[in-house]
């Protein structure tokens, strides 16, 4: 009688494979479908905001350039020659077009950064809070969007808005762009102190100045709290 000899496990992974087939090549199939559909999407982002940035550059250029034609020349001083009211439609049409065509985009963002300081330099904070609020709603909590949501808050302060500052400022100081952080806390703690929510205040400033001490915004606080 022969001896039987044990099936080593490399001969149990080959029968395994050799009596499912179909299951395996199934597997193979979705899992090389799934990098190949990563990879076109990674590919199609990146096309996305590459065009998306090349068109807010366009923008951003001629608004540079119109900044600069708008100064006085070296032969004129400040006092011979007064303000030129610079013709922003076209800015505005390029920034409009961005935030329509690529939203939720880096650039889409940057635009209506971009767009607001266009309307407060012209006065129209309403305005500028609507293209503001716009973006605001795609809010991710990447410092970019972040810094969209302190130009909004500081609008909203402003315009005797604290009601509408503080849900914002809430959110940048829960987001993870610690940045921002300190400047958040500290508008947040002026903010309702604004509104007459003194106990919360003081929370704030000492939230701040405990959290932040090496700050600026830290140090501001331990002075607040003294005055309070």
């Amino acid at each position: 009688m022969k001896d039987i000899q044990p099936t080593s496990l490399i001969d149990k992974v080959n029968n395994q494979i050799n009596k499912n087939k179909t299951v395996v090549i199934g597997f193979l199939v979705l899992v090389l479908v799934g990098i190949g559909g990563y990879s076109i999407y990674s590919t199609y982002n990146h096309k996305y905001e590459e065009k998306a940035q090349s068109a807010f550059f366009d923008a951003e250029r001629l608004h540079a350039a119109n900044q600069v034609a708008a100064q006085p020349t070296k032969n004129q001083t400040a006092k011979d020659t007064p303000p030129t009211n610079v013709d922003t439609k076209q800015v505005e049409e390029k920034l409009t077009s961005i935030i329509i065509e690529f939203p939720k985009s880096r650039a889409s963002v940057q635009a209506s950064i971009l767009f607001a300081d266009i309307l407060l330099q012209k006065k129209d904070s309403a305005k500028a809070i609507g293209v503001l609020e716009k973006e605001f709603s795609n809010y991710s909590g990447h410092l970019l969007d972040s810094m969209l949501a302190l130009k909004l808050s500081g609008v909203y302060e402003q315009n005797s808005q604290c009601d509408k500052a503080l849900p914002v400022l809430d959110k940048i100081y829960k987001s993870k762009v610690s940045e921002l952080k300190p400047e958040a806390l500290l508008r947040t703690a002026l903010c309702e102190e604004t509104l007459g929510q003194t106990d919360k205040a003081k929370q704030s400033y000492q939230k701040l100045a405990t959290e932040f001490s090496d700050t600026s915004q830290g140090q501001q606080a331990q002075k607040f709290l003294k005055i309070l």
